[in-house]
């Protein structure tokens, strides 16, 4: 028996509100459209048209929907997701970016489409999760730079993530490293660059282990990809720092998302490290500070060690 599809609608926008969904009314198109093979927009015309539903197809919307009310992550729901104009493959276990990141994405795009590089552009991504941000500059980088050389580095110390990782990044020809972003000297293939690469970007752990992740759909990601490694959650953003400051140049874009509390602590230890310059916070579309840029120093500064006596 079909049913109509706006009253279905109405129906499991009501259920997802009730589960405390954020965005009922939009997670419930997206999964209508999803059952119907459709692009969202479409969903509208058949609304206007009247369409009807087959009993399959109820069945089936029915069943994402009881999984988006338990607060499954729609992107875990769907498989996929899009990033900065990108398509990506998600899956469970795996960090799921999230859309503050793509500001750092565009900050980083900005910033290198408006430089003359001369030679071979070399980028790395350190902690690459998805491969999103990896994913996202190589793409914006190749639309905008025409013939340019471009390589492409992304290193992901979970196994889990790097394989999700290769499969999102194989069509952009995207080395992807398994191993720890905080030590590049350990991965054979990019002790080479050290000293020689243009631009970092990094979405890092950062946490506070103090910080209880409330979110349900927040729990859904791997705590090795939440949490900082200390307290305060800025222990492995400043070995991220660290392993920057030797893959760059001098005069290296780096750029690194941080937990809105971070932003004091970071810009003084970068500042005061002598591996940086033009240390800035940038803010997301909440206003809280949300990543940082720098460049790496052309002087290196020793950094202050302990004083004997």
């Amino acid at each position: 028996m079909a049913s109509d599809l706006g009253q279905i609608l109405s129906q499991a926008t009501a259920r997802l509100s009730t589960a405390g969904v954020d965005s009922p009314r939009y997670d419930a198109r997206v999964l209508a459209a999803h059952v119907l093979n459709i692009e969202l927009g479409r969903l509208e015309v058949l609304l206007a048209l009247g369409h009807t539903l087959t009993d399959d197809e109820t069945s089936s919307l029915n069943s994402l929907l009881s999984q988006r009310e338990q607060r499954v992550p729609l992107q875990l729901i769907l498989g996929r997701m899009e990033f900065a104009g990108v398509e990506l493959d998600v899956a469970s276990g795996v960090f799921i970016p999230r859309p503050e990141t793509e500001l750092l994405a565009e900050e980083a795009l900005k910033r290198m489409a408006a430089e003359p590089y001369d030679d071979e552009l070399i980028v790395i991504d350190l902690c690459t999760g998805t491969g999103a941000l990896a994913a996202a500059l190589v793409h914006g980088l190749r639309t905008h730079a025409g013939q340019r050389s471009i390589q492409v580095h992304a290193v992901e110390i979970d196994p889990h993530a790097h394989t999700l990782a290769r499969r999102n990044l194989d069509r952009w020809d995207v080395e992807v490293h398994l191993g720890d972003a905080t030590a590049p000297e350990s991965l054979p293939r990019l002790v080479p660059l050290l000293g020689t690469v243009d631009a970092v970007v990094s979405n890092p752990p950062y946490v506070p282990e103090r910080q209880l992740v409330t979110q349900l759909e927040a729990q859904a990601d791997p705590a090795l990809a939440l949490y900082g490694g200390s307290p305060d959650g800025t222990l492995i953003p400043l070995r991220i720092a660290d392993a920057a400051a030797r893959l760059l140049q001098p005069g290296g874009l780096f750029l690194m998302e941080h937990d809105e509390t971070h932003a004091t602590a970071l810009v003084e230890a970068l500042q005061t490290s002598g591996f940086w310059d033009a240390v800035t916070v940038h803010l997301d579309l909440a206003d809280r500070p949300r990543f940082l840029s720098a460049r790496r120093a052309d002087l290196v500064v020793p950094r202050p060690g302990p004083v004997e006596v």
